[in-house]
């Protein structure tokens, strides 16, 4: 249904102000019954303004055109942050158990190759030179990612004297207090000023 008002006038407006008016509505065709009452979720709860959910593997495979020579995704655009955000989602949920080793040299290359399998499930990268250069900048990467977690932890947990448990439920309960006796020894401390 179309109505038109064409030339709307009022002797006391200027032809400027007469106006064209167009109003149109669509038929809207309902699929399925919606229910009268609401339904409450109790699983999760709204978050405030401003405040960031957890980063999280993407639904869907995300495919890189182009590397750079260091193996860093280039193209399309964009693709370089959601690549960040796929490594810290892999490294906080497959080094849980690895939280008290110092350095990223020391977990195991088995496990390496199984962060770097679970980014290919959901990251394509170029065949060939690109991606034995895209897998050097990925492990640098799940590296730097490693240390940045264990810091947080520190920071957010081990400082505020919380459980971790709730977030993070992978962390045996004995590498939990290993890790918090690691922070809390003089030499970290001094480190960590």
């Amino acid at each position: 249904m179309e109505i038109l008002l064409n030339n709307v006038e009022s002797p006391a407006h200027s032809p400027r102000r007469q106006c064209r008016i167009t109003i149109v509505e669509e038929e809207i065709t309902v699929l399925a019954p919606q229910p009268l009452t609401t339904t409450t979720s109790t699983s999760k709860s709204k978050r405030k303004h401003g405040e960031r959910s957890q980063n999280q593997i993407p639904t869907v495979c995300l495919v890189v055109e182009e590397v750079s020579p260091r193996g860093k995704p280039i193209l399309p655009q964009g693709i370089s942050a959601r690549f960040r955000n796929v490594c810290g989602v892999v490294a906080r949920d497959q080094l849980q158990t690895w939280i008290t080793a110092n350095d990223w040299k020391k977990v195991p290359n088995s496990t390496k190759e199984s962060m770097w399998a679970a980014l290919q499930a959901c990251l394509r990268f170029p065949e060939g030179k690109p991606k034995e250069d895209a897998k050097k900048f990925v492990l640098i990467t799940l590296g730097t990612v490693f240390r940045n977690f264990q810091h947080t932890l520190h920071k957010d947990y081990v400082k505020k004297g919380l459980s971790p448990k709730s977030k993070f439920g992978k962390i045996p309960d004995a590498m939990w207090e290993e890790f918090k006796k690691m922070k809390n020894t003089t030499e970290a401390k001094a480190l960590s000023q």
